[in-house]
């Protein structure tokens, strides 16, 4: 009842319930990584050295998995499914789904990693006993990018977003991760148990967002510092987070049409503006060292 009044008080249009306990396992967190981060970042270190070197066959098996999944319900009967129900029209041509799609989910991490994992897996060739520089170190350095950055990544995108659409818009069930659950648990997703699955996706989410967000600040505060001198330091940083996660509130105060579409379009009109410039200007040197 009191978080409930507080949320009444706040004008919160959330659940009060998965809210303030979010808060509660969430601020602790980043406390201790404000006072500890080198050693919070050891930590994450060694639980990430030690997922990949025992769990990696799994992650590897468990979204191929997922790839041939998805392109088996594409292509049968079920592919046919209207998420939205079955008088349902999309509410936005397919230009805006994918830029809306492109800017949600792999825009960030393409735009950073697209360039910067190939060229680092060819001068530190991520297998052992191949050279650096080498034409097969070249060979893994385009396959292990291609993986990270083609189906299989946004497979781990798709399945949950098709879990999400089915479930609760043409079963009518609450916009939250419990509810995926419904066939498993039932009408325990209104209870804790469901509360604590949604507090635990939304970690999950906000973990995952900060290294989208963090990736892409390193690359604006680089790119500030080799053309404008702009000091690559902390307050920079933070500066460019403050403007990015006010952009990204008020496109979405503002509303699907007049927020995230179009900045989404924005967005994906400036990513193929600079691939013609770099394949123009990459065919121009071309044709300069060959003459």
């Amino acid at each position: 009842m009191m978080m409930e009044a507080l949320a009444r008080k706040l004008r919160l249009k959330t659940d009060p319930t998965i809210f303030f306990y979010l808060c509660r396992d969430n601020d602790p967190f980043l406390v201790v990584l404000l006072i500890a981060p080198e050693a919070i970042g050891e930590a994450f270190g060694a639980g990430r050295e030690w997922i990949v070197t025992n769990l990696g066959w799994f992650f590897i098996f468990g979204v191929t998995s997922w790839v041939a999944f998805l392109l088996w319900v594409a292509i049968s009967r079920f592919g046919s499914i209207r998420l939205g129900g079955n008088d349902a029209k999309p509410a936005y041509d397919n230009v805006s789904w994918f830029t809306m799609l492109f800017a949600g989910g792999i825009g960030t991490v393409l735009m950073f990693w697209g360039v910067a994992e190939p060229i680092s897996h060819f001068a530190t060739p991520p297998r052992p006993n191949v050279e650096p520089f080498s034409v097969e170190a070249a060979d893994d350095a385009m396959s292990f990018s291609i993986y990270h950055l083609g189906l299989h990544t946004w497979s781990i995108f798709t399945m949950p977003g098709l879990a999400f659409a089915y479930f609760i818009y043409r079963y009518n069930l609450p916009m939250r991760f419990s509810s995926v659950f419904y066939p498993l648990i039932g009408d325990r997703i209104y209870g804790p148990l469901g509360k604590t699955l949604d507090v635990f996706a939304i970690l999950g989410t906000l973990f995952g967002v900060s290294v989208s967000l963090g990736l892409g600040t390193q690359q604006i505060n680089a790119g500030l510092t080799e053309l404008f001198g702009i000091p690559d330091a902390v307050v920079t940083k933070v500066l460019i987070i403050a403007i990015l996660t006010a952009v990204a509130v008020g496109s979405i105060v503002a509303g699907l049409d007049s927020g995230v579409k179009r900045l989404s379009n924005i967005n994906i009109g400036m990513a193929v503006g600079l691939m013609l410039f770099v394949l123009f200007t990459g065919s121009t040197v071309f044709l300069y060292v060959r003459l």
